[in-house]
């Protein structure tokens, strides 16, 4: 059986979801007074599902990932890449009429 964070024990009953990460399950009373350490949890990347009467009501979520800054240099990136002899467009167009 999986046990909870020592710190979030008395919170949540933690079960493993069909993503295979951890789905906190509290009710609301319980998710009014203790949303900081909801929020904890969430910062961890798990999810949250608040309950009423046993019912799922509300489902808070980690927010999406920031998608990272690319590339810093394109022009020094580009640079670096190897040159193709024929081009690739060339390859792929070859390949092409060669299956026709």
């Amino acid at each position: 059986m999986l046990t909870p964070p020592s710190s979030f024990s008395a919170v949540v009953a933690l079960s493993y979801a069909e993503h295979n990460h951890f789905v906190s399950t509290v009710d609301i009373r319980k998710a009014r007074r203790t949303l900081s350490a909801l929020l904890d949890e969430m910062r961890k990347g798990r999810e949250v599902v608040i309950t009423e009467r046993g019912r799922p009501v509300a489902k808070l979520v980690p927010p999406d990932r920031r998608p990272g800054k690319g590339v810093p240099n394109l022009a020094a990136f580009c640079r670096k890449m190897p040159g193709l002899d024929p081009p690739l467009s060339a390859t792929v167009s070859r390949g092409r009429t060669e299956q026709r």
